[in-house]
């Protein structure tokens, strides 16, 4: 009898404790409408600079380095201002559609972002003469966006795709960036 009222007690504290610190659950983020999704997709390719991106003849995955250090720095090695720690051509077919799959994704989620913009990734789309330069940031969820070489500005950008991002870098041995 006293093992079960100990037991009893136990469970009872357990689940008042269950109770007063289980974890809040985040309310659903709103939806996007198509319209708002259309409206994303332009603005992250400005001057028709989407068929670049989709039908691209090279694409080019960076890490970069985030940090502040190497903001503003200049030569062969630096992508519109931070340091490329390596970077490596995505040739396989499925393995680009799954990134521009991400990035349309990360479009279509984006519901808020910060001020920080450290980014550790970026993309580079060639197709002909034209050059779209993506560089994310999945710490506030932007993504800077520069068209044959003239900045557009920043896009908001859902960020729960940093695996998939690391882990076409890792394939290809590229040292990853500050997290």
């Amino acid at each position: 009898m006293k093992k079960a009222a100990v037991l009893l007690g136990l469970l009872t504290v357990a689940l008042t404790a269950f109770v007063i610190f289980k974890p809040k659950t985040k309310p659903p983020l709103k939806s996007l409408t198509a319209q708002q999704i259309q409206a994303a997709i332009k603005n992250a390719f400005p001057a028709n600079t989407r068929s670049v991106f989709d039908k691209s003849d090279q694409f080019i995955l960076l890490s970069l380095d985030p940090s502040w250090d190497s903001l503003g720095t200049t030569g062969k090695n630096i992508f519109h201002g931070f340091r490329i720690l390596g970077q490596t051509a995505v040739k396989d077919r499925q393995v680009r559609q799954e990134l521009r799959r991400l990035y349309y994704d990360g479009l279509a989620d984006a519901h808020f972002s910060a001020a920080c913009f450290n980014p550790a990734h970026g993309i580079r789309a060639v197709k002909g003469r034209n050059v779209l330069d993506l560089l994310i940031c999945f710490h506030c969820s932007q993504v800077k966006v520069v068209a044959n070489g003239q900045e557009h500005g920043y896009v908001h950008w859902g960020s729960s795709h940093r695996a998939a991002f690391d882990e076409v870098l890792t394939q290809a041995r590229v040292p990853l960036g500050r997290r």
